[in-house]
């Protein structure tokens, strides 16, 4: 198992780990992040098929005042792909 230099695993960094789509699919994640002192909210979305591979990205930087505002701009990205 490869460790990072402060010795932590990928595993113990992020314990949601990416799985493909099934054979023939195409897997879109989406993500929002948001400062509380801003307004500009950055979203982003992903495509990758079966094997992993990239298929299409996209990042737009939006406005939101709310991290709820900010999660629902990610949806609305998601859907205009």
């Amino acid at each position: 198992m490869a460790m990072t230099s402060l010795g932590l695993s990928r595993a113990m960094l992020c314990p949601f780990l990416w799985s493909p789509p099934p054979v023939n699919w195409i897997k879109l994640n989406v993500d929002a992040c948001w400062k509380m002192d801003s307004v500009c909210v950055q979203v982003g979305v992903i495509a990758r098929d079966w094997n992993s591979g990239c298929i299409a990205v996209k990042c737009v930087r939006v406005h939101a005042f709310k991290a709820a505002m900010a999660k629902a701009l990610a949806l609305a990205v998601l859907e205009g792909c």
